[in-house]
């Protein structure tokens, strides 16, 4: 072949080129296509379908090849390839008399006209090949003709080879592709029947058979077979398992799981009761669908315990194992038939109900060997604090990004979708009768579905939830589906569980025609309705948190559920901004990384999860993301009103506004309250205008402590709180007993760290400032360690003691959220987490006022000197214009203070660093002006870890090259080094 000028690349997937933009930018732009592919996924379909529509739509032409080799292509996949008049599908037939070897290709040649790209490598069309596996693709991008021809040659010799996709062809591998997976079932079936004959447990092979034949699919989606073995712990629940482990190892009896929806919990539950072999058993829940689901996962692990249901159905007292609802379990004639002992072990689930009246009086009954509680949202709590009910022990805290990140619960499709027919600019959002009326209209339905057949692939039967704004809207939606011939019906708080359970039933089941359940906010929690594969977002979102156990809905994993479709119509309302937040996760809102993520589609979103957002929607969300500001008071004030009105109703509410731990670690950061008030006391009391909280405030010694304990959030270090928390509950304590409470925090705790932490709360290294400011907590006397007296005495009133308690309570969740129990060690530091300035001396122990330190670039602390960096100077003076950059991933060129030279002690410390044993630390920020931090953007460092000097030159500044230990992330990288101001 003639040599010709190629430009080659290889394609790896990579967070902001994955093979997936690859493709998407290709289809978009080509004339002609041509795939010969192995392994075609609905899932792969079902991202890039913007694309294909689109140029299905045009006057090009494509052909794609595939093949029926292994069963590896989705049926429902060719389903939705033929519904396309310009795009041309064959399989090429293996396991006939003509093709007795496998077919394996994965190449994509791309006409553009005055090129042609081809890619070769190692890619099939699945999400995950598109997206996170570890791929090879060699991107060629040619002029020459020969080249071209000689790919075409061999594609067009495949295509020859290849049969015509049609209807009847699908039919047929259907029956092809089910019976391998029903031959599957038989397998499993058999193993599991094997292991359970040699391990003599006969009384549950009964129960067993009867489970399969009930529900096969639900028991292959929980089990992990081989030949002789039982379901094993997913990763939440191994770490789990091992922190109750050790939680009991040292005296605790009460525990919180807190863990997205669908990541396994109720087994989890299961599992650690094996840990402990209780002789019996109480799990409570609020809703008897749930318990039976419970039930059948308890059977599994625990098949020789008897056990029984408690509801208003049933009357099962005395089995070993107790599955009750919360209402008939509560009952006193109930509660009369067991001693307080009666269980080993009680289980509380949707723990964050267990403040309400009847859950109390069960927990208050009992007084069992442990109680777990478990709950996906903590926060969605009114009445009692519901970390201290379960003693502050956390045993595993998940959310959902590292669900996602861990497999845990399936990768959703997100299409955010332009709402082109409803006009919301005029509208109140907390006004929903209006808005109401603003979506039910026709067009709107006509638009709704028009996507649904767009983005959802085709083939299997759409399970869907829909979520409304109000009753009239719901009910519109089920009439309007079902008048166009989509069956639908909608569920509102009006309907009973047992209309529920039916109708959630009729959705699951394949020969069933409803396809379509419309809900207020109902299904936001305790429904699970695994083989949910589409959600219709119907509703603005004003909520993160809302936004979040919506999505939830729909993650948990099922039998052949690859991923969940999610639709979000996106109107042209004020409060868009939200979106990203919602979908990145991003609890300090920082404005820069909102606006490149929403402008990247979520790159660094974890797993095969994608995001798409259409141009007008992002346009609209960046637009609003330039002019908010997330310091202003009228967006705190609308942000607190959001989550007052989403409080859940309970009859035991003691407030009408929300505690800091109602704001959870999905939505609006209340440190920024905090930040504008002085304390979350002061910001609720002047909204409110409550004439307590003004009292409250108005008593300047009250006032002085809560807020030194509200300007230490988040907190970065967790002693100082853990040492408050003890003290809270004991008032005094010996020195040695205190430290041992650290483990509940903190792994391996060092008594360093907890000596400068007793230091720093009797502000030893406070200025006259500070002290004069705040408020100080503690007495040290000797080895005993006490509540401040003037503290004790204020906490007597019990609204202020409720918001130290819950100031604290929250620094710890959010600490462990953010660091877990892991020990970071000296100085205690975690990597790629942000930090303020005036952190870094107190995670240092440094022993003296920090004040003095804020201004510098480089301070040293003992072994260990700390750079800091501005790396878009702003409106900096020239003279400190330092030329500080990346060159790489590894490498960052830093300039020293002017004043340092070569020779000075500084100059020689970091010259010489190895031999003398000096840690060099990085943290870098994008901006430090003051007009950027006053429009919201983030003024914290990122701690990127230690780094070494590679060379170095000039004198005054002193210019070095330092290469990094770990190689920064590139997802990191990208948000660092690109600027969106």
């Amino acid at each position: 072949m003639q040599r010709a000028n190629f430009e080659l690349n290889l394609i790896t997937n990579k967070p902001t080129r994955s093979f997936y933009h690859e493709l998407k930018d290709s289809l978009s732009n080509c004339n002609q296509f041509y795939f010969s592919v192995a392994f075609v996924h609905n899932s792969a379909i079902s991202i890039l379908s913007e694309e294909l529509k689109i140029f299905n739509n045009s006057n090009k032409y494509g052909k794609i090849i595939t093949t029926n080799y292994m069963n590896g292509t989705d049926p429902e996949a060719l389903e939705t390839l033929l519904q396309y008049n310009n795009i041309e599908t064959k399989i090429y037939q293996t396991g006939s008399a003509s093709h007795h070897n496998g077919f394996h290709t994965k190449g994509y040649i791309f006409d553009m006209g005055d090129s042609i790209k081809i890619y070769i490598g190692s890619s099939n069309l699945s999400q995950s090949a598109l997206k996170s596996n570890q791929e090879w693709n060699l991107s060629v991008v040619t002029k020459a003709d020969n080249l071209f021809d000689i790919i075409k040659e061999e594609f067009d010799y495949l295509w020859s080879e290849s049969i015509e996709l049609t209807p009847n062809y699908i039919d047929e591998y259907k029956q092809e592709y089910y019976t391998k997976y029903d031959s599957y079932d038989k397998e499993l079936y058999n193993q599991i029947l094997a292991f359970m004959n040699q391990s003599e447990a006969h009384m549950f092979l009964s129960d067993l058979s009867d489970f399969i034949d009930i529900d096969k699919n639900e028991l292959k989606q929980k089990l992990t077979i081989d030949q002789k073995s039982l379901p094993r712990p997913n990763y939440m629940q191994e770490q789990a398992l091992r922190r109750l482990h050790e939680l009991r190892k040292q005296g605790e009896s009460k525990a919180l799981v807190i863990a997205a929806t669908g990541t396994g919990k109720t087994f989890l539950a299961a599992f650690d009761a094996l840990q402990i072999n209780p002789l019996r058993v109480l799990f409570v829940v609020h809703r008897e669908k749930i318990l039976k689901e419970a039930i059948k996962a308890f059977k599994l692990i625990h098949p020789n315990k008897k056990m029984g249901l408690l509801t208003g159905n049933t009357k099962d007292y005395e089995q070993d194992y107790i599955f009750a609802t919360n209402t008939m379990m509560s009952k006193t004639e109930v509660l009369n038939n067991y001693n307080q002992k009666a269980f080993d072990y009680i289980i509380i689930d949707e723990a964050h109900r267990s403040a309400a009246s009847t859950y109390q009086k069960i927990i208050n009954h009992f007084k069992p060997k442990f109680l777990l509680g478990m709950t996906a949202t903590p926060e969605r709590t009114d009445a009692l604090n519901i970390f201290k009910l379960y003693d502050h022990n956390i045993a595993v805290e998940i959310r959902l990004r590292e669900a996602l990140h861990h497999n845990l619960v399936v990768p959703f499709h997100y299409f955010g979708i332009n709402d082109i027919v409803t006009d919301l600019s005029d509208v109140n959002l907390s006004d929903i009768d209006k808005l109401a009326e603003k979506l039910n209209i026709k067009a709107r339905v006509d638009m709704i579905i028009e996507n649904i057949e767009d983005h959802v692939v085709k083939g299997k039967k759409r399970k869907a939830l829909g979520f409304c704004v109000n009753i009239k809207h719901a009910k519109y939606m089920a009439e309007e589906f079902n008048r166009r011939g989509y069956s639908a019906v909608y569920l509102t708080g009006e309907n009973d569980n047992q209309e529920r359970d039916i109708a959630i039933e009729r959705l699951e089941n394949d020969d069933d025609t409803l396809s379509y359940i419309f809900t207020i906010d109902i299904f936001n929690e305790g429904i699970d309705i695994p083989s949910l594969n589409l959600v219709l977002m119907l509703r603005p979102t004003e909520s993160p948190i809302i936004f979040t156990q919506q999505l939830g809905r729909g993650l948990r994993h099922y039998l052949n559920k690859e991923y969940l479709t999610v639709l979000d119509f996106i109107g042209n309302h004020n409060k868009t901004f939200l979106l990203p937040i919602a979908l990145s996760g991003d609890k300090s809102y920082d404005k820069e990384d909102l606006m490149l993520m929403t402008k990247k589609d979520f790159f660094d979103i974890p797993g095969d999860t994608f995001i798409r957002l259409d141009e007008i929607s992002k346009q609209r969300i960046l637009s609003q993301l330039e002019s908010v500001n997330f310091n202003e008071i009228k967006y705190l004030k609308e942000a607190y009103q959001e989550v007052k009105i989403n409080m859940p109703y309970d009859e035991d509410r003691l407030y009408e506004y929300p505690m800091i731990t109602q704001f959870g670690l999905e939505g609006i950061d209340p440190v920024r309250m905090i930040k504008k008030k002085g304390s979350y006391l002061k910001f609720v009391a002047d909204i409110e205008d409550d004439d307590n909280l003004i009292n409250i405030v108005g008593d300047n010694e009250k006032h002085e402590f809560i807020k030194f304990f509200d300007s230490q959030l988040p907190i970065k270090r967790v002693y100082e709180f853990a040492i408050l928390r003890v003290l809270l509950d004991q008032k005094s304590m010996v020195r040695k007993d205190i430290f041992k409470s650290l483990w509940k925090y903190i792994e391996s705790p060092s008594i360093e760290d907890f000596n400068h932490a007793l230091n720093y709360l009797n502000h030893q290294y406070f200025s006259s400032t500070e002290k004069s400011k705040y408020g100080k907590p503690i007495t040290i006397q000797d080895d005993n360690i006490s509540l401040a007296e003037s503290l004790m005495k204020k906490l007597n009133d019990s609204v202020y003691k409720d918001f130290v308690e819950h100031t604290i309570d929250y620094g710890l969740l959010r600490y462990m959220d953010d660091f877990g129990y892991h020990n970071y060690g000296y100085p205690f530091l975690k990597p790629y987490y942000s930090y303020n300035k005036i952190d870094i001396p107190h995670l240092a122990r440094f022993n003296k006022s920090f004040q003095g330190m804020i201004m510098s670039g480089l301070i040293k602390i003992d072994k260990n000197f700390f750079v800091f960096v501005n790396l878009n100077k702003i409106a900096v003076k020239e003279s400190i214009n330092y030329a500080d950059h990346f060159v790489s991933r590894s490498l960052f060129q830093w300039e020293s203070p002017n004043s340092t030279s070569q020779v000075s002690s500084v100059g020689k410390d970091l010259i010489n660093h190895q031999k003398r044993n000096i840690n060099i630390h990085l943290l870098v920020r994008k901006f430090a002006s003051n007009e950027s931090i006053n429009k919201g953007y983030s003024n914290e460092l990122t701690y990127l870890g230690k780094m070494n000097v590679i060379s170095f030159e000039r004198n005054k500044p002193i210019r070095f090259l330092f290469k990094l230990d770990q190689i920064i992330p590139e997802g990191l990288y990208i948000k660092l080094t690109e600027v969106e101001i």
